[in-house]
């Protein structure tokens, strides 16, 4: 629930997230045309936002009462993603401190509907920050906080 009713999920139609366990995340999302650059194959925008939401909803379940926030992703594009290709990312906690937290990521296709070989098309390693006084209590305390402590360009 918190996935889909964040601020951000408005221009990310089919897109899942699913936490098996603590320190692990997946996001799954199928290529679609409107998400496509010139050169028809997936931006690398979506990619990215599929890295970072896996990774940091992984670190995220490792402070759970307190909201993190990216404060340094590094990603790289191994492979271009074309419309229909079904993609999963998987971030896994690295390590965790008090107010800092390392994940890792990578995303995954499986072929258009989902019938391929897995290839991996996308990796990325991030660093989440606990924001102070950001306790979350549920989904309304997840969308507060992402309204308090939003980059000023995100709240335009």
């Amino acid at each position: 629930a918190m996935y889909a009713a964040a601020p951000s999920q408005r221009c990310a139609g089919g897109w899942s997230l699913s936490v098996p366990r603590a320190g692990a995340a997946v996001v799954r999302w199928e290529a679609t045309r409107g998400a496509c650059h010139a050169a028809g194959y997936a931006h690398g925008a979506s990619l990215f936002k599929m890295l970072d939401d896996a990774a940091f909803f992984a670190a995220q379940s490792a402070a759970a009462t307190r909201f993190v926030a990216t404060s340094a992703f590094m990603t790289q594009l191994l492979a271009p993603v074309a419309p229909g290709e079904a993609l999963v990312a998987e971030g896994t906690l690295l390590s965790s401190a008090r107010s800092s937290h390392t994940a890792r990521s990578e995303v995954y296709s499986l072929g258009a509907g989902g019938g391929g070989e897995r290839r991996l098309v996308a990796e990325g390693l991030g660093t989440f920050v606990a924001l102070p006084g950001a306790e979350l209590r549920g989904i309304e305390a997840y969308a507060e906080a992402y309204r308090e402590h939003a980059a000023p360009a995100a709240r335009l």
